[in-house]
């Protein structure tokens, strides 16, 4: 059992690196042929934890946990993040608005909510700006999305 642990781990460990290597070629790839900066970026984070997990849960069914049961485990952590985060999910509606209708991108400059400066990182709750006076702002995107913006 401790063998398969350790070769487990290993096997991880190196899969983990095989998924940086991988994730950090495509978006100097992307990067190369000009994507769009916004949602590359958001992209390839969110594939990359995402296999990370695939690879995780693989990894307790080899050294013999019940992949089913963890599966439920992680559904009812959702739920329960979910029903504690009311507020939040409009700031998860507003990010999916904002990376689908784009009403500005990362590098845009932007006024709203009484701050503005330069879009720095448009994550899944908040907006990220550089102000002028080289200050990073979080913004949550639930308000970027319901109120007026200047560009």
């Amino acid at each position: 059992a401790v063998i398969r642990l350790l070769i487990g781990l290993i096997v991880m460990f190196i899969v983990f690196k095989i998924i940086n290597i991988i994730f950090n070629r495509l978006q100097k790839k992307l990067k190369k042929e000009n994507a769009d900066k916004t949602i590359s970026i958001i992209l390839v984070k969110f594939l990359r934890k995402a296999l990370k997990v695939v690879v995780f849960v693989l990894f307790l069914g080899f050294v013999g946990i019940d992949t089913a049961s963890v599966g439920a485990l992680i559904a009812s952590a959702g739920v329960t993040v979910g029903l504690a985060l009311q507020g939040g999910l409009s700031n998860i509606a507003g990010g999916i608005i904002i990376l689908l209708m784009r009403p500005f991108r990362i590098d845009d400059y932007i006024k709203g909510q009484g701050e503005e400066g330069t879009v720095e990182d448009i994550k899944m709750f908040y907006t990220y700006i550089v102000t002028i006076d080289n200050k990073v702002v979080m913004i949550p995107n639930g308000k970027m999305a319901d109120y007026s913006i200047q560009f």
